[in-house]
């Protein structure tokens, strides 16, 4: 009676993104990346994301997810291609937002000031301030504020001037939706 040795196992490696901190209600983004047999790049394979909260399956190697509670969130990643296929995960923690308008400058040269009170480095990129009825600015891609920090936004680049009675000022969810006003 022999035995017959297992053959090497052949894998595609998956990445689904590192661990991060974000903000409940805020859309997600996610991008996933798959390498071959040979570490090449996988151009043609199926990317299947299960975000742990009871969402619907989402398909796409770029997808976007709003998670509505607080909470930690393992989120997976399943990569199919051809007979192959490996699995990644990543961990959201996802936490009440931290952020508020702590102070405002009015007039020439004035200023809307952001505070995260949180202990976390948050990503802002794609939430918006705007002021009275104004068009929304929305900060660009890879902006973040470190826990505990201000960020003052000057006037010029909201593209207003704040009146001395500068009326509401709103934070918005990149979908454009208010989460805080003063």
């Amino acid at each position: 009676s022999g035995s017959v040795a297992p053959m090497p196992e052949n894998k595609i490696k998956v990445y689904a993104g590192p661990d991060r901190t974000v903000i409940a209600g805020a859309e997600v983004f996610f991008e996933g990346f798959a390498d071959g047999l040979n570490g090449e790049p996988l151009e043609i394979a199926r990317f299947s994301w299960n975000f742990g909260d009871g969402a619907a399956l989402t398909e796409g190697k770029k997808v976007a997810h709003a998670f509505l509670y607080p909470g930690i969130y393992t989120v997976s990643l399943n990569v199919s291609s051809g007979g192959y296929a490996a699995l990644d995960t990543t961990n959201l923690t996802v936490i009440e937002s931290p952020l508020a308008v702590s102070e405002i400058k009015t007039g020439e040269g004035g200023w809307i000031e952001i505070k995260n009170s949180s202990a976390r480095k948050i990503e802002i990129s794609g939430f918006g301030l705007q002021s009275g009825g104004f068009k929304p600015f929305f900060f660009p891609a890879n902006t973040y504020l470190a826990p505990h920090a201000f960020l003052a936004v000057s006037a010029s680049a909201i593209g207003v001037v704040l009146a001395q009675e500068p009326g509401e000022i709103k934070l918005l969810y990149p979908n454009g939706s208010a989460f805080f006003s003063s």
